[in-house]
């Protein structure tokens, strides 16, 4: 099996996760928008209740409370719809570093199915150093264990360089999937990532 028979025999799927990362980047945006039209209207509240708090004769009535509690309130509504939208926010950010792992464990299954073990030096130099199979080895790896807290010596090794060369993070105990995709590998779309893998391996 050649790289490109691999890739027919699984664009459909590979395609599908290309589209699924689409989705959750127009989530994304809307949820960002959302998140800072949130905090503008929670930072209003806030200003109202404090001023309402502000009685200037500082006789309390009644009515001085309940249009104080009445502030008090829409203030912390709006502050938990912004936090909502954070929320919102981590979800699809989660969600995109989950499919862009997946994109990379199928370029590793592919770069393994066509060349074994030595796939993992082939490829155009990434950056300064890597190739991009040790590359999508290291980062697939990294994507699938990093709860674990146990990044190899091989992971590490690669991505200081990558933080070197490219300014992505270099937190292992994170899911940095994304990054590597979009930032270092430039995988957009599809199309994209059909022609690196054809190119390179």
């Amino acid at each position: 099996m050649n790289i490109s028979e691999y890739l027919a025999l699984h664009r459909f799927a590979i395609e599908k996760q290309f589209e699924i990362v689409l989705e959750y980047q127009k989530r994304l945006k809307d949820a960002t928008q959302a998140a800072e039209l949130a905090k503008a209207e929670a930072q209003d509240r806030t200003v109202e209740y404090i001023e309402a708090d502000a009685d200037p004769d500082e006789i309390h009535t009644d009515r001085d409370r309940w249009v104080r509690f009445e502030f008090m309130n829409r203030a912390n509504l709006a502050s938990g719809a912004y936090q909502q939208k954070l929320i919102e926010i981590e979800q699809n950010l989660s969600g995109i570093n989950q499919v862009c792992g997946l994109i990379l464990q199928s370029a590793k299954q592919g770069v393994s199915a066509v060349h074994q073990a030595s796939g993992w030096s082939m490829g155009r130099i990434v950056g300064t150093t890597e190739t991009l199979g040790n590359v999508i080895r290291q980062a697939r790896n990294q994507a699938s264990h990093y709860e674990e807290g146990r990044p190899s010596q091989r992971v590490q090794d690669c991505f200081a360089n990558l933080h070197a060369d490219f300014n992505i993070p270099n937190d292992l105990t994170k899911n940095l999937a994304r990054f590597v995709v979009f930032d270092v590998l430039g995988w957009q779309t599809y199309s994209q990532y059909e022609s690196d893998m054809v190119a390179n391996f």
